[in-house]
């Protein structure tokens, strides 16, 4: 048998070595045009083109009339020169130009696909490509048969088996939908957003824009609904949190099968979702507690407002009655509700500490120990007053230029009932100005309920709102936990808000 297997191998070597010759290009004097020569200068390939690449990879280009072709080692035609590009061998597919449009050839020289396409991007490593014919994109197997048609304005990569297109319904509007990689359409393209799944294959669906309109699915990746005209839905990889219409908040399992009782209300968590680390912040009737990811309770409902920020460093601001305090993961105490400003905790020089007011005087609270500690100075080096006034700081300087038509002082808070358009935002950076703010307002109600309402993706036209409480003493604005110093014009239908960090909102009434 070993005989046998190097006699075999022998006779390979040889059929190989005889059909490999080592050919090279070589121009010819006479003619001036290009063949192939073998090792003994011996014209293998007669010289009758315009030009001829070296050998790469098995294959050597050869040029007529500005066209190419290819040639094979053993100086047999593999393509006659007819396109204006070949590209290079992958996985047994070259792709091909002529006339601008693009096809792709195998290693035999057949032609897979005629050149009738604007563009072909490479193949996968499951022999599937995109397509693209005027803007329109499909996809194609490598063996030439189409998966898609060209009709869709964009197709996402692949992840798994499952990739987001998307049709444009209206100018820079898109509509989406999935397909898998057999070609089959799993969702037509009616959704607002991209739909991204969870490790359970499920995923939220907006089929309208607008929170006025908005309804919310939850959809398989398999084409199934398994629930349908939500008013809000929010999902992890474990439970859903959902809101339908006429009913209230409720979780749901993986399954969309609901496992708890109703809610009035779930708020968000600091990252912009509900699980805040287990816990989700919730409300029954008129107060405020927390739960758990299937609807039990972990802190009692008994607080009348709890800080947006949620917990940080492992404590969350809440409201009773007019004060606020300080709760840990076990609802207990840090400090009991006696501040009228509690801000979040943060880490200065290795301690978390936290800004709070009590009694008309700023402190430091430490979390660590629950001390109290009067700051000298206060946070803010001045008071904002109406525009049109003088102002000085603690340290005698001069904040605000005087004017003769000073602003009467602020003795109510109806001035601010309205809505206000935001015309200059900071929150880092450059300030944000022009077409960035035409969808950015707030809206304050009486009896301290308000809306923020901001269009964060212009151009995909996504608008996210919340509603929100607010009080205001003076020129001291509290959204929720956040405090904000206002800026006010002398008519009162202007205003800056200044927070935190060097924040600030330009608005106009």
């Amino acid at each position: 048998m070993k005989k046998i297997f190097f006699l075999l191998l022998a006779c390979l070597t040889i059929s190989s070595s005889l059909f490999a010759q080592d050919l090279k290009p070589k121009k010819d004097k006479e003619t001036k045009k290009y063949g192939f020569i073998n090792k003994a200068e011996e014209w293998i390939v007669k010289p009758i083109y315009d030009d001829a690449d070296k050998f790469k990879d098995g294959f050597a280009k050869i040029y007529i009339n500005k066209k190419e072709g290819l040639i094979t080692e053993t100086g047999s035609v593999l393509v006659e020169p007819q396109f204006d590009d070949i590209d290079k061998f992958k996985d047994g597919i070259a792709i091909v130009k002529l006339n601008k449009k693009y096809g792709f050839i195998d290693k035999t020289g057949k032609t897979l696909c005629e050149p009738k396409y604007d563009e072909i991007e490479k193949f996968s490593s499951d022999n599937i490509a995109k397509i693209e014919l005027g803007k329109k994109f499909g996809l194609i197997k490598n063996d030439g048969s189409v998966l898609i048609e060209p009709r869709f304005n964009l197709i996402e990569k692949f992840y798994g088996n499952l990739a987001n297109v998307a049709i444009d319904k209206y100018t820079n509007q898109k509509r989406w939908g999935l397909i898998d990689k057999t070609g089959k359409v799993i969702f037509e393209p009616i959704y607002v957003f991209p739909l991204s799944f969870n490790n359970r294959s499920l995923a939220i669906a907006n089929i309208t824009d607008g929170l006025d309109q908005a309804m919310y699915l939850i959809v398989k990746n398999d084409g199934s609904i398994l629930l349908n005209d939500l008013l809000y839905a929010y999902m992890d990889d474990s439970n859903c949190f959902i809101k339908q219409k006429n009913t209230k908040w409720l979780v749901c399992d993986a399954n969309t099968k609901p496992i708890s009782k109703e809610f009035d209300e779930f708020d968000y968590a600091p990252k912009g979702g509900f699980n805040d680390n287990g816990y989700v912040c919730a409300r029954e009737g008129k107060k405020w507690g927390f739960i758990d990811l299937t609807g039990n309770t972990i802190i009692p409902f008994k607080y009348d407002q709890i800080s947006e920020r949620g917990f940080h460093e492992n404590y969350c601001a809440v409201r009773v009655g007019e004060k606020w305090g300080y709760i840990d993961r076990k609802g207990v105490y840090l400090k009991e509700p006696m501040f009228e400003i509690a801000d979040m905790f943060v880490k200065i020089a290795g301690e978390y500490v936290a800004s709070v007011k009590m009694d008309g005087k700023e402190y430091t609270l430490y979390a660590k120990t629950g001390e109290l500690k009067l700051k000298a100075t206060p946070s803010n080096s001045y008071v904002a007053q109406p525009a049109g006034t003088t102002q000085t700081s603690t340290t005698g300087t001069t904040q605000n230029t005087s004017s003769s038509t000073s602003a009467p002082a602020v003795v109510n808070n109806d001035w601010i009932i309205g809505t206000w358009k935001v015309t200059e935002e900071k929150t880092g950076g450059a300030p944000k100005t022009g077409n960035n703010m035409t969808s950015v307002s707030y809206t304050f109600n009486q009896n301290g309920d308000g809306s923020y309402v901001e269009r964060y993706d212009v151009m995909a036209n996504k608008t996210t709102t919340s509603n929100i409480t607010w009080s205001l003493s003076g020129n001291k604005l509290s959204l929720r936990s956040l405090n904000f110093t206002l800026t006010i014009a002398a008519d009162k239908r202007s205003m800056t808000m200044t927070g935190i960090m060097g924040t600030y909102w330009k608005m106009t009434k």
